[in-house]
């Protein structure tokens, strides 16, 4: 190829710098965007400052966009150097945080409409964010309950973790005293194995804080009085001023003045846990005494639902007039406020410039709850760019009567708001209107699949993306707003068109969709519809989950103990069949041949003078030929035992023909051989008296005589010796000990064995991996301009998918020159950048938490439920993975439905039905951005 035909090759750069900056925003993936970057120095000049990486970094790190704050973009205007939004180094940062970055993000629970069981500080709704079992959130109330909360900006994020370590590490020297037997004479000095301190503290770690803060003083108080149990536990606290003036005097560190100021310390510790718990000193609540209302269309399918969850009387009616139901209790009211939180988080000026990126959740219901949450969902958004200051000036109206629980109500001072500050109602007022907005009360009553289909077909919700459905449970993911945005209203009518009539994944988990179940939305979705309040934060809908019915998943994964059951008729059937044919077959043809060998030597003998004994061997073979009937008796026995407590908890039948025929045949088979022993026996009696009659026979006519005599037995006796032998073999010729009696037995343990086999295969198929059904809304994916992972991505695929983007150019100067651009130092970016926080120190957290097996392997053992159920509800876990992540520093948890079990979990069942939450996971990564930077929606 010449040069001239070189010169001419069209190329990009031809382009002037709007059309090249056109062609770049085709470009949705931040790597394509940054190797475009890198292919020359005009490139990477031209696209460093442009908003492509903002539209780069609105699609694919869930819709968010950066801007300076309002000092900070005045502060740019007025000075010389152009100010840039680092929207790449953003980017960059992200996709370099791969899939194993991620981490339980904390959020704070600043409001709720679903109020507080018995108004308890350790049933408060921020136990939710907490993502372990260390305590639930219990709602007053049941239906469509929402919970608000923020982002954690605050430095004690997981200081509830240091108190319970504090407790843990002084009980832990405690606990294996309690299990020695007898209890050790000296329990202060008393050897503990690393070993015992380490499964000590293990257990200590799930009880729950209030349990181990009143065993904590338990024992500090016993170490005030100098009881010896309760200075065991001193061996957890330092002495770190006796240490200090040890190591400053040069001495070792004085015994007694080291206990002495354990003891104090631990005085001191007791009295203040005692005068204020934890969540004393965590939160202080603000129950505002308001009815919470319902739309009067819903009265009566609201009274309707009452009855069907086991409301009384006198709730369903109050359900019926408009309102939730009431009790006669001071915290009755559903508005409640955590004014802590509130002036901790929401007044901080940290929220707007901190987002996290959310990838994923996780539901559990772990733990004796009575009516843990159904069905539900997540919405999430970011504040305003100014907070709730423009909402707040709206509703800072007088505040309606409280009641405050918490320091406050303790006699603590309460902080004073200044002249002129914001009260409480005003922040009560604005958050009431968040949980209030369209979004929001769109997920009302969507109790199961069809509703939410429905709704997405309506346009209530936005179009669905992907439906999910495990035995446990199922859930679906709704299409975020800045990607809705993407889709013009001929896409959305493409979209309806080709799944209106498509039908919701039946598969293992749930039920079935009605038939406009598919569709994606024929309107706008619902991020659009409604007008939006001023300064309010608009949340979206993420997901929506049901989890499955107690009952319909115990019929799909049977409990311990009906797993048991099939186990031990598996094993019963196996033994059985196995005696039936292979171990009887064998030991009467071992008995056959003893009694041929001992009667011939009998028969060889008759005229001598002296008859064989019976053989040992004989005698021991007897022995195992009769004790196998009682076997296969016992078997028999136990599978009719067995069969019917099977056929309830598991729908697993065994067959009563086998059952009665195992024993019939048992009984016979032992019926014939105690004869046969019977025989043998006498035919012993025979023997021994023939050679007693000789010797007598012997003794009266000499020893000549006798020898010329007769020679052996008196006459008859060898006529005697005949008859028992044939009646030995008479007896071992009965009709369940011969050849045609084999067939039964054959044909007896082989349906033993196809029972056993049937067992078997329930038993397997229990222990197989949970069945996973996903369907994707593939006609909406394919008109997105970011596509989501496959379903099964490859190894190597998600290896890519953690690579960097590009930071700098790596040659093309050609290129420049080419173009007439003359290369140029990039622009400057701010000192400081975004980072990413660390994730919470280990032991905050569940294990496991977002593992999607974790279900399966806890199947049983996990809920703590009385004895008379030891599975109880079985249905724990729920973990959702994202296909499109989402930037969120303000998220709803709606707790649509409980499940009422209150009569499986032995509650007062004259009690009303709340809604109970272990907690919510929320899996991501937490972006902390620059000074005079902050995240809000994408435009």
């Amino acid at each position: 190829m010449d040069s001239d035909t070189d010169v001419h090759l069209p190329s990009l750069l031809d382009l002037d710098a709007f059309s090249l900056v056109h062609v770049s925003q085709f470009l949705t993936c931040p790597r394509d965007l940054g190797r475009l970057q890198c292919t020359c120095k005009a490139l990477h000049r031209l696209l460093q400052a442009s908003n492509v990486w903002t539209k780069a970094l609105k699609l694919n790190y869930g819709g968010v966009q950066l801007q300076h704050t309002a000092p900070a973009a005045a502060a740019a205007s007025s000075s010389s150097e152009r100010s840039v939004v680092p929207n790449k180094d953003l980017c960059r940062l992200l996709n370099r945080s791969v899939t194993e970055d991620l981490y339980p993000v904390r959020f704070v629970a600043v409001y709720t409409d679903g109020g507080v069981d018995t108004g308890t500080l350790h049933y408060w709704a921020d136990h939710a964010f907490i993502p372990n079992s260390w305590a639930p959130f219990c709602a007053k109330y049941c239906d469509n309950v929402n919970l608000l909360a923020i982002l954690k900006t605050g430095p004690d994020a997981t200081a509830e973790l240091t108190h319970r370590q504090m407790m843990i590490g002084c009980l832990k020297w405690v606990l294996p005293l309690l299990q020695q037997n007898p209890f050790p004479s000296n329990p202060e000095t008393f050897p503990v194995t690393p070993a015992q301190l380490i499964e000590a503290a293990e257990m200590l770690s799930v009880w729950k804080t209030q349990r181990l803060e009143s065993f904590f003083c338990q024992m500090a108080a016993r170490a005030a009085v100098r009881d010896p149990l309760g200075l065991s536990m001193l061996r957890g606290l330092p002495a770190a001023t006796e240490a200090r003036n040890a190591a400053r005097e040069g001495r070792p560190m004085d015994a007694s003045r080291a206990m002495e100021e354990r003891r104090e310390a631990a005085r001191v510790l007791g009295q203040g846990i005692q005068m204020r718990t934890w969540y004393d000193r965590a939160y202080c609540l603000q129950f505002f005494q308001q009815l919470k209302q319902q739309d009067a269309a819903g009265a009566g399918s609201a009274a309707v639902g009452g009855r069907a969850r086991g409301l009384g009387p006198h709730q369903v009616a109050q359900v019926a007039r408009g309102g939730r139901p009431t009790d006669d209790a001071a915290y009755d009211s559903p508005y409640v406020l955590d004014e802590m939180a509130v002036r901790s988080e929401l007044m901080s000026s940290e929220v707007a410039s901190s987002m996290a990126i959310l990838h994923g959740l996780a539901v559990s219901r772990e733990g004796r709850l009575s009516c843990p949450v159904q069905s539900g969902a997540l919405l999430a958004g970011l504040l305003p760019p100014e907070g709730l200051q423009a909402a707040l000036a709206a509703t800072s109206a007088a505040a309606p009567s409280t009641v405050c629980v918490g320091p406050y109500a303790s006699g603590a001072a309460a902080p004073q708001p200044e002249a002129g500050a914001v009260p409480m109602s005003a922040y009560e007022a604005a958050m009431r209107a968040v949980l209030e907005q369209p979004n929001v009360r769109a997920l009302n009553d969507k109790q199961d699949a069809a509703s939410v289909f429905s709704a997405c077909a309506d346009g209530q919700l936005p179009p669905w993306v992907r439906h999910v459905v495990m035995e446990h449970a199922e859930y679906i993911e709704l299409l975020p707003p800045h990607l809705a945005a993407e889709l013009t209203d001929a896409d959305l009518e493409k979209i309806a068109g080709a799944g209106g009539s498509a039908q919701a994944a039946g598969g293992a988990g749930g039920a079935a969709a009605g038939g406009s179940g598919g569709a994606a939305g024929t309107s706008r979705p619902a991020a659009a519809a409604g007008a939006a309040v001023a300064g309010v934060p608009q949340l979206h809908p993420v997901i929506w989950f049901r989890f499955t019915d107690h009952a319909e998943y115990s019929r799909r994964r049977l409990s311990s103990r009906a797993r048991a059951l099939l186990r031990h008729v598996s094993a019963h059937c196996r033994d059985a069949a196995d005696l039936l044919d292979t171990a009887m077959d064998r030991l009467l043809e071992l008995l056959r041949g003893e009694v041929a060998e001992w009667t011939r030597a009998v028969a060889a003998t008759a005229g001598g003078d002296r008859c064989p004994p019976r053989p040992e061997s004989l005698s021991a073979v007897l022995h195992h030929a009769i004790s196998l009937p009682d076997r296969l008796i016992s078997l028999a026995t136990a599978l009719a035992v067995l069969a019917p407590e099977l056929r309830e908890t598991a729908g697993f039948v065994v067959s009563e023909t086998i059952a009665e025929g195992l024993m019939a045949q048992s009984m016979a088979v032992k019926g014939d051989l105690a004869h046969v022993a019977q025989r043998l026996a006498a035919l012993e009696q025979v023997s021994q008296a023939a050679q007693e009659q000789r010797a007598a026979v012997a003794a009266r006519m000499g020893a000549v005589e006798a020898a010329a005599g007769a020679g052996g037995l008196p006459t008859g006796g060898s006529g005697w010796l005949d008859g028992a032998v044939r009646g030995v073999w008479r007896a071992l010729e009965a009709e369940a000990l011969r050849d045609e009696s084999r067939r039964v037995r054959v044909e007896l343990a082989a349906a033993l064995r196809a029972q056993q086999a049937a067992a078997a295969a329930a038993t397997e198929a229990q222990a197989r991996r949970k069945i996973v059904t996903e369907r994707r809304n593939e006609e909406l994916l394919r008109r997105l301009p970011v596509q989501p992972p496959p379903e099964t991505a490859p190894a190597a695929a998600a290896a890519a998918a953690t690579a960097a983007v590009p930071s700098a150019p790596h040659g093309g100067a050609s290129a420049s020159s080419a173009a007439g651009v003359e290369a140029e130092p990039p622009p400057p970016l701010p000192a400081a950048a975004a980072t990413l926080e660390p994730p919470p120190p280990a032991g905050w957290a569940a294990d496991r938490l977002f593992d999607p097996d974790l279900q399966h392997d806890v199947d049983s053992g996990r809920a703590a439920l009385p004895e008379a159920d030891e599975d109880g509800h079985r249905v724990l876990h729920l973990a959702a993975r994202l296909l499109f992540p989402v930037a969120a520093n303000a998220v709803v948890f709606k707790a649509i439905r409980p499940e009422n079990l209150m009569a499986m979990v032995g509650w007062d069942e004259s009690e009303a039905p709340n809604v109970d939450v272990q907690y919510v996971a929320l899996q991501g990564r937490v972006v902390r951005l620059p000074p005079g930077l902050q995240a809000v929606p994408g435009a």
